[in-house]
């Protein structure tokens, strides 16, 4: 039988119903992998995705209400007679001493003095602090103990984000913090470094 006969012959039904059954097993293997698998692998994620956002907003709600007493606390404690001192300046190293040893028990810091600024009698000394610390709890502790230290400090604001940290496997917190020294010119004897408020403005 020549290639041309085999080609123009008519196939049986047996071999019709074998070529529609492959045929069928073709179409139902690529609805399979194209749509039930990705399907499949879609909602995993989707479930995956939708766990860590309840774990985000869990965190987010404690950070809340944790911040919320905090706020509570500090201002109670900005009303009590027995407030931390307002230093002669210029009182830079007991400030940077103090931070220091309030934040030994980070895992990491860094201090950012800005330049004092008179105004009258009080003078303002900026500081940008950055620290990570291993939960929202020892991060939100160590603002306080910031707030309630012996030097007169005010919070400006403050910020914190999760962190991790991919060569050690650990999550932690990582925390900026704008806050203000106040020191007092009555009693100074050496006013180097300062500037007076007139002054700046005029520059």
């Amino acid at each position: 039988m020549t290639k041309k006969a085999i080609l123009n012959r008519a196939f049986t039904p047996r071999e019709k119903g074998l070529i529609l059954a492959l045929a069928l097993v073709l179409v139902g293997a690529f609805y399979y992998f194209a749509v039930i698998q990705g399907t499949s692998a879609t909602l995993s994620a989707n479930e995956q995705r939708m766990a860590e956002l309840q774990i985000s907003l869990e965190e987010q709600q404690v950070k809340a209400v944790q911040l919320r007493a905090m706020e509570a606390e500090l201002e109670q404690l900005s009303n009590k007679k027995e407030a931390p001192q307002v230093q002669v300046y210029n009182n830079f190293r007991g400030e940077w001493d103090q931070l220091k040893g309030l934040l030994r028990d980070a895992t990491s810091f860094q201090l950012n003095f800005g330049d004092p600024v008179a105004t009258g009698q009080l003078v303002r000394r900026p500081v940008q602090a950055s620290f990570t610390t291993g939960s929202y709890q020892e991060a939100l502790a160590l603002v306080e103990r910031i707030q309630k230290g012996q030097y007169r400090c005010v919070i400006n604001d403050f910020g914190m984000s999760q962190v991790s940290d991919q060569v050690k496997d650990q999550a932690g917190v990582s925390v900026s913090v704008s806050m203000t020294f106040y020191e007092t010119l009555e009693g100074a004897t050496d006013l180097s470094g300062l500037t007076f408020a007139d002054q700046k403005d005029q520059g």
